[in-house]
Protein backbone atom coordinates (compact mmCIF):
# COMPACT_ATOMS: atom_id res chain seq x y z
CA UNK A 1 0.00 0.00 0.00
CA UNK A 2 1.22 3.56 -0.63
CA UNK A 3 2.73 5.25 2.37
CA UNK A 4 0.87 8.10 3.97
CA UNK A 5 1.83 11.39 2.35
CA UNK A 6 3.17 13.84 4.90
CA UNK A 7 4.13 17.53 4.76
CA UNK A 8 7.66 18.18 3.61
CA UNK A 9 10.12 19.63 6.10
CA UNK A 10 13.65 20.16 4.90
CA UNK A 11 15.73 23.25 5.41
CA UNK A 12 17.90 22.11 2.54
CA UNK A 13 15.00 22.71 0.17
CA UNK A 14 15.49 26.41 0.77
CA UNK A 15 18.54 25.94 -1.45
CA UNK A 16 17.14 23.62 -4.10
CA UNK A 17 18.38 24.14 -7.69
CA UNK A 18 16.44 26.76 -9.64
CA UNK A 19 16.06 26.30 -13.41
CA UNK A 20 17.82 28.72 -15.72
CA UNK A 21 15.75 30.67 -18.21
CA UNK A 22 15.84 29.50 -21.82
CA UNK A 23 17.48 32.82 -22.76
CA UNK A 24 20.23 32.25 -20.17
CA UNK A 25 20.93 28.75 -21.49
CA UNK A 26 21.03 30.08 -25.05
CA UNK A 27 23.50 32.77 -24.00
CA UNK A 28 25.80 30.18 -22.42
CA UNK A 29 25.69 28.20 -25.66
CA UNK A 30 26.41 31.19 -27.93
CA UNK A 31 29.09 32.52 -25.58
CA UNK A 32 29.50 35.78 -27.51
CA UNK A 33 32.12 37.00 -25.05
CA UNK A 34 34.22 33.91 -25.77
CA UNK A 35 34.57 33.05 -22.08
CA UNK A 36 36.42 29.89 -21.13
CA UNK A 37 34.52 26.75 -20.19
CA UNK A 38 36.06 27.03 -16.71
CA UNK A 39 34.71 30.57 -16.29
CA UNK A 40 31.22 29.52 -17.38
CA UNK A 41 31.26 26.63 -14.94
CA UNK A 42 32.43 28.81 -12.08
CA UNK A 43 29.32 30.89 -12.69
CA UNK A 44 26.78 28.04 -12.77
CA UNK A 45 28.21 25.47 -10.34
CA UNK A 46 26.95 27.22 -7.17
CA UNK A 47 23.45 26.60 -8.51
CA UNK A 48 24.15 23.12 -9.89
CA UNK A 49 25.66 22.04 -6.57
CA UNK A 50 22.37 22.51 -4.77
CA UNK A 51 20.17 19.47 -4.13
CA UNK A 52 16.41 18.99 -4.23
CA UNK A 53 14.94 16.91 -1.39
CA UNK A 54 11.33 15.73 -1.36
CA UNK A 55 10.21 14.00 1.85
CA UNK A 56 6.57 13.53 0.95
CA UNK A 57 6.18 9.97 2.16
CA UNK A 58 6.61 8.54 5.61
CA UNK A 59 8.25 9.66 8.84
CA UNK A 60 10.89 7.30 10.31
CA UNK A 61 8.30 5.11 12.10
CA UNK A 62 5.97 4.80 9.10
CA UNK A 63 7.68 1.82 7.52
CA UNK A 64 10.21 -0.61 8.93
CA UNK A 65 12.41 -2.91 6.85
CA UNK A 66 10.76 -6.30 6.48
CA UNK A 67 12.69 -8.72 8.69
CA UNK A 68 15.34 -5.98 8.92
CA UNK A 69 16.09 -6.61 5.24
CA UNK A 70 16.58 -3.90 2.63
CA UNK A 71 16.00 -4.25 -1.09
CA UNK A 72 18.54 -2.01 -2.83
CA UNK A 73 18.43 -1.34 -6.58
CA UNK A 74 20.80 0.65 -8.83
CA UNK A 75 20.20 1.62 -12.46
CA UNK A 76 21.47 4.02 -15.07
CA UNK A 77 18.03 4.85 -16.44
CA UNK A 78 19.27 6.48 -19.66
CA UNK A 79 17.47 9.86 -19.35
CA UNK A 80 14.70 8.39 -17.17
CA UNK A 81 12.22 8.44 -20.03
CA UNK A 82 11.19 4.84 -19.43
CA UNK A 83 11.47 4.83 -15.64
CA UNK A 84 8.24 2.84 -15.21
CA UNK A 85 9.85 -0.25 -16.78
CA UNK A 86 11.96 -0.61 -13.63
CA UNK A 87 8.95 -1.80 -11.65
CA UNK A 88 8.29 -4.60 -14.13
CA UNK A 89 11.60 -6.16 -13.11
CA UNK A 90 12.08 -5.34 -9.42
CA UNK A 91 9.48 -5.78 -6.70
CA UNK A 92 9.02 -3.40 -3.79
CA UNK A 93 12.45 -1.70 -3.65
CA UNK A 94 13.40 0.09 -0.43
CA UNK A 95 16.28 2.12 -1.86
CA UNK A 96 16.73 3.23 -5.49
CA UNK A 97 20.05 4.55 -6.79
CA UNK A 98 19.60 6.18 -10.19
CA UNK A 99 21.82 7.78 -12.83
CA UNK A 100 20.91 9.89 -15.86
CA UNK A 101 17.55 11.23 -14.71
CA UNK A 102 16.26 14.20 -16.72
CA UNK A 103 14.46 17.26 -15.44
CA UNK A 104 12.82 19.31 -18.16
CA UNK A 105 14.48 17.79 -21.22
CA UNK A 106 12.57 17.57 -24.52
CA UNK A 107 13.96 14.07 -25.17
CA UNK A 108 12.15 12.72 -22.09
CA UNK A 109 8.91 14.66 -22.43
CA UNK A 110 10.00 17.78 -20.52
CA UNK A 111 9.11 16.18 -17.19
CA UNK A 112 10.91 15.86 -13.88
CA UNK A 113 11.46 12.13 -14.27
CA UNK A 114 12.44 11.51 -10.63
CA UNK A 115 9.46 13.42 -9.27
CA UNK A 116 7.15 11.64 -11.71
CA UNK A 117 8.49 8.28 -10.53
CA UNK A 118 7.93 9.32 -6.91
CA UNK A 119 4.38 10.51 -7.39
CA UNK A 120 3.04 7.99 -9.90
CA UNK A 121 4.59 4.73 -8.76
CA UNK A 122 7.33 4.65 -6.17
CA UNK A 123 5.71 6.53 -3.24
CA UNK A 124 9.21 7.13 -1.91
CA UNK A 125 11.18 10.16 -0.78
CA UNK A 126 13.91 11.43 -3.07
CA UNK A 127 16.90 13.65 -3.45
CA UNK A 128 17.92 14.87 -6.87
CA UNK A 129 21.28 16.36 -7.84
CA UNK A 130 22.19 18.08 -11.10
CA UNK A 131 25.09 16.59 -13.02
CA UNK A 132 24.78 18.75 -16.14
CA UNK A 133 23.06 21.84 -17.40
CA UNK A 134 22.34 20.68 -20.94
CA UNK A 135 22.71 23.45 -23.53
CA UNK A 136 21.35 21.38 -26.44
CA UNK A 137 18.61 18.76 -26.70
CA UNK A 138 21.21 16.03 -26.18
CA UNK A 139 23.21 13.91 -28.60
CA UNK A 140 22.70 13.98 -32.36
CA UNK A 141 20.03 11.28 -32.30
CA UNK A 142 18.11 13.08 -29.56
CA UNK A 143 18.45 16.44 -31.31
CA UNK A 144 17.04 14.97 -34.53
CA UNK A 145 14.17 13.36 -32.61
CA UNK A 146 13.16 16.65 -30.94
CA UNK A 147 13.33 19.11 -33.84
CA UNK A 148 11.09 22.07 -33.06
CA UNK A 149 11.07 21.33 -29.32
CA UNK A 150 13.01 23.08 -26.56
CA UNK A 151 14.09 22.04 -23.09
CA UNK A 152 11.95 23.53 -20.35
CA UNK A 153 14.73 23.20 -17.76
CA UNK A 154 17.72 21.35 -19.20
CA UNK A 155 18.90 19.47 -16.09
CA UNK A 156 20.34 15.95 -16.12
CA UNK A 157 21.51 14.20 -12.96
CA UNK A 158 21.49 11.53 -10.29
CA UNK A 159 18.85 10.58 -7.75
CA UNK A 160 18.37 8.53 -4.60
CA UNK A 161 14.92 7.37 -3.54
CA UNK A 162 14.14 5.88 -0.13
CA UNK A 163 11.09 4.68 1.77
CA UNK A 164 12.46 6.65 4.71
CA UNK A 165 13.15 10.37 5.08
CA UNK A 166 16.28 11.79 3.52
CA UNK A 167 17.75 14.00 6.21
CA UNK A 168 20.93 15.22 4.57
CA UNK A 169 22.38 15.34 1.06
CA UNK A 170 25.21 16.88 -0.91
CA UNK A 171 27.00 16.65 -4.25
CA UNK A 172 30.66 15.66 -4.53
CA UNK A 173 32.13 16.50 -7.94
CA UNK A 174 34.62 14.19 -9.65
CA UNK A 175 37.59 15.36 -11.70
CA UNK A 176 36.56 18.14 -14.05
CA UNK A 177 36.53 17.98 -17.84
CA UNK A 178 35.05 21.41 -18.49
CA UNK A 179 36.54 21.97 -21.95
CA UNK A 180 35.58 18.54 -23.26
CA UNK A 181 32.03 18.72 -21.96
CA UNK A 182 31.38 22.23 -23.28
CA UNK A 183 32.94 22.08 -26.72
CA UNK A 184 31.18 20.78 -29.82
CA UNK A 185 32.09 17.17 -30.59
CA UNK A 186 31.83 15.02 -33.68
CA UNK A 187 31.95 11.32 -34.49
CA UNK A 188 31.43 10.24 -30.88
CA UNK A 189 28.57 8.86 -28.80
CA UNK A 190 28.23 12.31 -27.22
CA UNK A 191 28.32 14.27 -30.49
CA UNK A 192 25.81 17.11 -30.27
CA UNK A 193 26.05 17.46 -26.49
CA UNK A 194 27.16 20.80 -25.04
CA UNK A 195 27.21 20.80 -21.25
CA UNK A 196 28.11 22.74 -18.14
CA UNK A 197 28.70 20.94 -14.85
CA UNK A 198 30.42 17.62 -14.42
CA UNK A 199 30.31 14.01 -13.30
CA UNK A 200 29.53 13.61 -9.64
CA UNK A 201 28.38 11.50 -6.72
CA UNK A 202 25.16 12.35 -4.89
CA UNK A 203 25.48 11.61 -1.14
CA UNK A 204 22.28 11.09 0.87
CA UNK A 205 21.58 10.01 4.44
CA UNK A 206 18.29 8.21 5.02
CA UNK A 207 16.90 7.75 8.53
CA UNK A 208 15.50 4.25 9.18
CA UNK A 209 14.49 5.07 12.75
CA UNK A 210 15.72 3.62 16.04
CA UNK A 211 19.00 5.46 15.64
CA UNK A 212 19.87 3.74 12.36
CA UNK A 213 20.94 5.80 9.41
CA UNK A 214 22.39 4.72 6.08
CA UNK A 215 24.56 6.65 3.66
CA UNK A 216 23.38 6.08 0.08
CA UNK A 217 25.50 7.32 -2.82
CA UNK A 218 24.54 7.58 -6.49
CA UNK A 219 27.78 7.86 -8.45
CA UNK A 220 28.27 8.47 -12.16
CA UNK A 221 31.91 8.29 -13.14
CA UNK A 222 33.77 9.30 -16.25
CA UNK A 223 33.95 6.65 -18.96
CA UNK A 224 37.31 6.15 -20.65
CA UNK A 225 39.16 8.42 -18.22
CA UNK A 226 42.80 8.01 -17.28
CA UNK A 227 43.53 5.53 -14.52
CA UNK A 228 45.19 8.15 -12.31
CA UNK A 229 42.17 10.45 -12.58
CA UNK A 230 39.77 7.66 -11.65
CA UNK A 231 41.92 6.67 -8.69
CA UNK A 232 41.98 10.31 -7.62
CA UNK A 233 38.18 10.32 -7.79
CA UNK A 234 38.14 7.24 -5.54
CA UNK A 235 40.32 9.03 -3.01
CA UNK A 236 37.95 12.01 -2.99
CA UNK A 237 34.91 9.78 -2.52
CA UNK A 238 36.46 7.65 0.23
CA UNK A 239 37.62 10.69 2.15
CA UNK A 240 34.05 11.98 2.05
CA UNK A 241 32.57 8.59 3.00
CA UNK A 242 34.89 8.17 5.96
CA UNK A 243 33.77 11.54 7.29
CA UNK A 244 30.34 10.06 8.13
CA UNK A 245 30.65 8.53 11.59
CA UNK A 246 26.95 8.46 12.45
CA UNK A 247 25.78 5.87 9.91
CA UNK A 248 25.31 2.11 10.20
CA UNK A 249 26.77 1.55 6.76
CA UNK A 250 26.72 2.72 3.19
CA UNK A 251 25.82 1.66 -0.32
CA UNK A 252 27.38 3.27 -3.37
CA UNK A 253 26.01 2.36 -6.78
CA UNK A 254 25.99 3.56 -10.33
CA UNK A 255 27.70 3.73 -13.67
CA UNK A 256 31.41 3.56 -12.83
CA UNK A 257 34.50 2.21 -14.55
CA UNK A 258 36.47 -0.66 -13.12
CA UNK A 259 39.54 1.37 -12.12
CA UNK A 260 37.38 3.65 -9.98
CA UNK A 261 35.52 0.72 -8.41
CA UNK A 262 38.59 -1.33 -7.57
CA UNK A 263 40.25 1.66 -5.91
CA UNK A 264 37.05 2.39 -3.97
CA UNK A 265 37.01 -1.17 -2.66
CA UNK A 266 40.66 -0.90 -1.64
CA UNK A 267 40.50 2.52 0.02
CA UNK A 268 37.02 2.31 1.58
CA UNK A 269 37.25 -1.28 2.76
CA UNK A 270 33.99 -2.36 1.14
CA UNK A 271 32.80 -5.92 0.94
CA UNK A 272 34.39 -7.96 -1.84
CA UNK A 273 32.85 -7.10 -5.20
CA UNK A 274 31.66 -10.70 -5.57
CA UNK A 275 29.39 -10.15 -2.55
CA UNK A 276 27.37 -7.34 -4.16
CA UNK A 277 27.79 -8.00 -7.90
CA UNK A 278 27.27 -11.01 -10.14
CA UNK A 279 30.34 -12.91 -11.32
CA UNK A 280 30.84 -15.87 -13.64
CA UNK A 281 34.00 -17.43 -12.38
CA UNK A 282 36.50 -14.57 -12.05
CA UNK A 283 34.74 -12.29 -14.54
CA UNK A 284 32.06 -9.80 -13.55
CA UNK A 285 28.79 -10.27 -15.44
CA UNK A 286 28.54 -7.47 -18.06
CA UNK A 287 26.00 -4.68 -17.61
CA UNK A 288 26.95 -2.54 -20.63
CA UNK A 289 26.20 -2.11 -23.44
CA UNK A 290 22.70 -3.61 -23.38
CA UNK A 291 20.95 -3.99 -26.72
CA UNK A 292 18.21 -6.09 -28.31
CA UNK A 293 19.70 -7.26 -31.63
CA UNK A 294 17.07 -7.63 -34.36
CA UNK A 295 14.31 -7.44 -31.78
CA UNK A 296 15.71 -10.40 -29.88
CA UNK A 297 16.21 -10.79 -26.12
CA UNK A 298 18.47 -8.20 -24.45
CA UNK A 299 22.15 -8.81 -23.93
CA UNK A 300 25.03 -6.85 -22.41
CA UNK A 301 27.81 -6.85 -24.98
CA UNK A 302 30.97 -5.48 -23.42
CA UNK A 303 31.77 -5.15 -19.73
CA UNK A 304 30.45 -4.50 -16.25
CA UNK A 305 30.01 -0.76 -16.23
CA UNK A 306 27.57 -0.63 -13.30
CA UNK A 307 28.32 -1.63 -9.72
CA UNK A 308 27.00 -1.79 -6.17
CA UNK A 309 29.42 -1.60 -3.25
CA UNK A 310 28.64 -1.71 0.46
CA UNK A 311 30.19 -1.56 3.91
CA UNK A 312 28.95 -1.57 7.47
CA UNK A 313 26.63 -3.47 9.80
CA UNK A 314 25.07 -5.35 6.92
CA UNK A 315 24.87 -8.91 5.67
CA UNK A 316 24.50 -9.24 1.91
CA UNK A 317 22.11 -12.06 1.00
CA UNK A 318 24.20 -13.53 -1.79
CA UNK A 319 21.42 -15.46 -3.51
CA UNK A 320 19.48 -12.22 -4.04
CA UNK A 321 22.14 -10.43 -6.12
CA UNK A 322 20.82 -9.95 -9.66
CA UNK A 323 21.87 -8.36 -12.94
CA UNK A 324 18.76 -7.61 -14.99
CA UNK A 325 18.51 -6.40 -18.60
CA UNK A 326 15.25 -4.39 -18.78
CA UNK A 327 13.07 -4.33 -21.88
CA UNK A 328 9.52 -3.94 -23.15
CA UNK A 329 7.69 -6.07 -25.69
CA UNK A 330 6.39 -4.45 -28.88
CA UNK A 331 2.92 -5.32 -30.25
CA UNK A 332 4.51 -7.73 -32.72
CA UNK A 333 6.30 -9.59 -29.92
CA UNK A 334 9.80 -8.16 -30.37
CA UNK A 335 12.05 -7.03 -27.57
CA UNK A 336 12.81 -3.31 -27.21
CA UNK A 337 15.61 -2.23 -24.90
CA UNK A 338 14.92 0.84 -22.73
CA UNK A 339 18.44 1.52 -21.45
CA UNK A 340 21.94 0.53 -22.49
CA UNK A 341 22.65 -0.37 -18.85
CA UNK A 342 21.48 -3.25 -16.66
CA UNK A 343 19.64 -3.03 -13.36
CA UNK A 344 21.50 -4.28 -10.27
CA UNK A 345 19.42 -5.59 -7.40
CA UNK A 346 20.27 -7.13 -4.03
CA UNK A 347 18.93 -7.59 -0.52
CA UNK A 348 20.89 -6.93 2.66
CA UNK A 349 20.05 -7.71 6.26
CA UNK A 350 20.67 -5.00 8.84
CA UNK A 351 22.58 -6.08 11.93
CA UNK A 352 20.98 -5.32 15.33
Amino acid sequence: LPLKEVPEASTQNLLRPVPYLASERAAYLRNLANRTAAALNQEVLPMLNRVEISNKFGPPAAVRPKNDTLHVVAWNAARGKDWEILFDFVEDPDILILNEMDWGMARSGNTHTTRKMQEQRACMNYVYGVEFLELTNGNVQEINATIGLTNDVGYHGNAVLSKWPIVEAKIVRLHQLYDHLYKAKADRMDAGERRLGGRMALFAITDLGNGRRLLIISAHGHGGAKKQDLESDAQVLCKEINGYSNVSGFFIGGDMSGNLVWKLMQLCGTFALEKTNNYRGRRAVPTWRVDCPNGGPPRARFERGDWLLARGNLTILNTTVQTIHPYRKTPDGKYECVSDHSIISLRARLSP
